[in-house]
């Protein structure tokens, strides 16, 4: 073996070593439950050093019937931070199933819109243990939309449509403006939060593969096996770290862009009670036709909901939280809950409820109970709870807590929403 080859493969394998001392880390680490659940992920990955590959990539090997992690040279540049960043990053790919999403939509815009909302949500959710990898993608600053990559993708499409139909004359002009406020190491922020707008992304990451990852190419049939394999991946890891399949639902959830959670709760319900029509609420009708994210199956059409009835929530609060949450044609079993069930109703319509009044707070012990009943349980409180009332779903019920006031201890729900 020549020197020079001695040396390459010796910094293959400083680079492998680190990775499984990182990913080793990430799953022994006291973080979240779903911060291990993607370390455990990888872990169940084949990794191999890949020169094709600038940072990382994940691939499903048909033959063995199984994903592998792609590590590349420039992963040696990273420092720790950057490289939890990039490792956390292609385990998010893999739980939220983004091979199969794909389809026939174009590779380049596939790969921007998956990574902007990735990144943001790891940023969002563990902004003290990672670290962004200059040159990625983050959410565009002119974007308005649900963190959801089909959405995202369409707007960027209509975007890049736009930029094509101006010509190469006019985007060349306006690149300084577009680019204004790109994005930065560790979402430190600028003038506009240290975003890109959508434009200015697109012109930045024209003739490159999309981001700081790759994304390997497969055909329809492949694709569809590659994510019967990832869900199969997803529940072996949900056993090992006792979490429940919950966990898997947290994630895919947990960006919600600020101000725009009432659109996410629909969603959210719409895939738990397997609706494929519309979401009526009473509060705030939405008649957009949301799509059904593959694997999700029909859980129920019914629902329960956990009604804190306390002295301390107001006539005014009790109905802004029905509103956003009793959906129309969907049968809801009532819990008015104190101290106590102090009453139960089972209703299709909110104008037919009848609401009693109650005392003191003590809701965990009653929702165990409501819980075993029910696939989907919506708690509506103000969050003022004795220091001991958790509130804690079993790991298969979709469970969503919505708070007024301070926030409640909350155990393995879907969703916890502040609803100011």
């Amino acid at each position: 073996m020549s020197l020079c080859l001695f040396f390459e493969k010796s910094m293959e394998l400083d680079i492998l070593n680190r990775v499984y001392d990182t990913i080793l880390g990430i799953v022994s680490s006291p973080r979240s439950e779903d911060y291990r659940a993607l370390g455990l992920l990888l872990s169940l990955c084949d990794k191999r050093y890949d020169e094709s590959v600038p940072y990382g990539a994940v691939s499903y090997d048909k033959r063995r019937k199984g994903f592998v992690l792609h590590i590349g040279p420039r992963s040696s540049e990273l420092n720790d931070a950057q490289l939890r960043f990039l490792l956390l990053h292609e385990a998010m790919h893999l739980s939220n199933i983004h091979l199969l999403r794909v389809g026939h939509r174009d590779a380049f815009l596939s790969n921007i819109a998956q990574d902007c909302i990735i990144n943001d949500s790891l940023l969002e959710r563990y902004p003290n243990d990672l670290q962004f990898i200059e040159g990625g993608c983050r959410m565009p600053s002119d974007y308005e939309g649900e963190w959801l990559f089909e959405e995202l993708y369409e707007f960027l499409r209509k975007e890049q449509d736009s930029m094509q139909q101006e010509g190469d004359g006019d985007g060349e002009g306006n690149e300084e403006e577009d680019n204004k406020g790109s994005a930065s190491r560790g979402g430190s922020s600028s003038s506009n939060g240290g975003r890109e707008t959508a434009k200015g992304m697109l012109k930045r990451l024209q003739g490159t593969e999309g981001s700081t990852d790759t994304h390997m190419p497969m055909d329809d049939a492949t694709a569809a096996e590659a994510a019967a394999v990832a869900e199969r991946m997803k529940s072996q890891v949900a056993q090992a770290a006792g979490t429940g399949s919950g966990v898997w639902d947290t994630l895919s959830i947990t960006s919600i862009k600020p101000g725009r959670w009432a659109n996410r709760v629909k969603a959210l319900l719409k895939h738990a009670l397997g609706s494929r029509d519309s979401i009526d609420t009473w509060g705030r009708p939405n008649r957009r036709n949301m799509r059904e994210l593959p694997g999700v199956q029909r859980i129920s059409r019914e629902m329960a909901v956990l009604l804190d009835v306390s002295l301390s929530m107001s006539e005014d609060e009790i109905k802004r939280l029905l509103g956003q949450v009793l959906i129309k044609g969907v049968t809801t079993h009532m819990y008015y809950v104190d101290t106590e069930i102090v009453g139960y109703e089972k209703i299709k319509d909110i104008r037919k409820a009848s609401i009693p009044r109650g005392s003191g707070t003590q809701l965990g012990l009653h929702l165990k109970q409501i819980a075993k009943k029910h696939d989907v349980v919506i708690v509506l409180t103000d969050g003022y709870l004795d220091s001991d009332d958790v509130l804690e779903f079993p790991g298969k019920t979709v469970g969503i807590v919505m708070y007024t006031g301070a926030k409640p201890g909350v155990k393995k729900a879907k969703m916890v929403v502040h609803v100011e």
